[in-house]
């Protein structure tokens, strides 16, 4: 109820969505919401993943149309219950998130990865950021083939932009922060041509 009055458009699917197991998820939680899930690596045994989430969402502003691509946390089966993901696995987030990128490129005029990797390290300074950041969201940053990536998970601060110009952020967790991202994209190459990012207290 709280996401939906804060007006919400999507939300990622991480360890915490399955504390009640998928079936809780997919029949109880998910049918309340009014923004949609996104996940691209939890699918079922064919690769598939079911009618109550999809691998991403394409949203328009101003004219432009961003890609956004759900990722989750491949330590959900060691957080969660026996059973808790029911018929479905985690795949490796990276190959996900590139295959969608490939399949919405040409839709698209930016694309933007959300979800469930955080950093587990860096160095902090004054502002509170962590620099020269580690951990799977880096990982999956350095080789993601988006224009930005949004992690969570670790309580870790970031905001970078990588050797190949992806552009990653975490936030605090507990709804300590949110991060405001700008795109801004040339309407005649239909590309990002600037990318930034700050945060601010809600």
């Amino acid at each position: 109820e709280l996401m939906n009055r804060m007006g919400f458009d999507a939300d990622g699917l991480g360890n915490h969505n399955f504390d009640k197991g998928q079936d809780y998820l997919r029949n109880t939680l998910i049918p309340l919401a009014v923004f949609e899930f996104v996940s691209s690596n939890i699918v079922d045994s064919r690769g598939r993943t079911p009618a109550e989430w999809s691998p991403s969402e394409v949203f328009k502003f101003h004219g432009a149309k961003m890609g956004l691509i759900g990722f989750s946390d491949t330590d959900i089966p060691q957080l969660t219950f026996p059973g808790a993901l029911g018929p479905f696995h985690v795949t490796a987030p990276l190959a996900a998130v590139n295959a969608e990128a490939a399949r919405l490129d040409r839709k698209t005029d930016a694309l933007v990865a959300v979800g469930h990797l955080g950093a587990e390290g860096g160095t902090g300074n004054p502002l509170g950021l962590t620099t020269n950041p580690v951990g799977p969201v880096v990982t999956l940053a350095d080789a993601a083939k988006v224009d930005a990536v949004v992690g969570d998970h670790t309580n870790f601060q970031v905001l970078d932009t990588r050797a190949n110009g992806v552009l990653l952020t975490e936030n605090l967790s507990k709804s300590a922060r949110f991060t405001r991202l700008r795109l801004v994209v040339d309407r005649s190459s239909k590309k990002v041509v600037y990318k930034t990012a700050d945060f601010h207290k809600p």
